[in-house]
């Protein structure tokens, strides 16, 4: 199980660099943040353990930008932000047409998403908040093999994973400064080809 706002992993992804070099895999082991939440009575007596779960949120896709038409390092950016709109959006609704059709099949970030979203609705359950919020954007390329790199800066508030039977696994927001996603256009348009979510803030 891996954690990001909730869930998140990195399988090793290589990013270019802007003189063509490849810089070292990265790489980062899954990292549980936070516990399910107790159904028990608290401590104190209290039934705040019994609360009843977040009911499941509506939440509109995010819109495609045209700017994700061209071959261009604003394309690209304009990829790269719709991508990460995109994520809570699939964690809300289980509906990954969008994400799995930007995704790179060898994106290990892509793929664990999806599986993540797929095994939670799967089994009946749903989330509610993984919002998340870009707050700085920075592209460049083409560099090696055709590659783009984006870096965001993409905040993921907290959120709550709702099981079939009730059972809430809450998690923390965190803030992820030099988020890199690395990009390429195909002849249908931009993929994502790796992600490389950086140190927490």
């Amino acid at each position: 199980m891996w954690v990001l706002a909730g869930l998140l992993a990195l399988t090793g992804c290589t990013q270019p660099e802007a003189d063509g070099a490849e810089p070292p895999t990265v790489t980062q082991s899954p990292q549980e943040t936070v516990e399910p939440t107790s159904d028990a009575p608290g401590d104190d007596g209290s039934d705040a353990g019994n609360e009843d779960p977040p009911v499941p949120q509506e939440v509109e896709a995010p819109e495609r930008p045209a700017a994700m038409d061209e071959e261009t390092v604003d394309g690209a950016i304009a990829a790269a932000k719709y991508f990460m709109e995109l994520y809570p959006y699939i964690y809300a609704t289980g509906d990954l047409e969008e994400w799995d059709a930007l995704s790179d099949e060898g994106c290990g970030f892509c793929v664990n998403v999806a599986e993540q979203v797929e095994a939670l609705y799967s089994a009946g359950g749903y989330a509610t908040g993984v919002a998340t919020e870009i707050y700085a954007e920075y592209g460049g390329g083409p560099y090696s093999d055709d590659v783009y790199i984006v870096d965001l800066g993409v905040r993921f508030e907290e959120s709550v994973f709702v099981a079939n039977d009730g059972v809430r696994t809450e998690y923390d927001a965190e803030d992820r400064p030099e988020f890199s996603l690395s990009l390429a256009w195909q002849t249908d348009g931009w993929v994502v080809l790796g992600v490389d979510a950086g140190a927490e803030a």
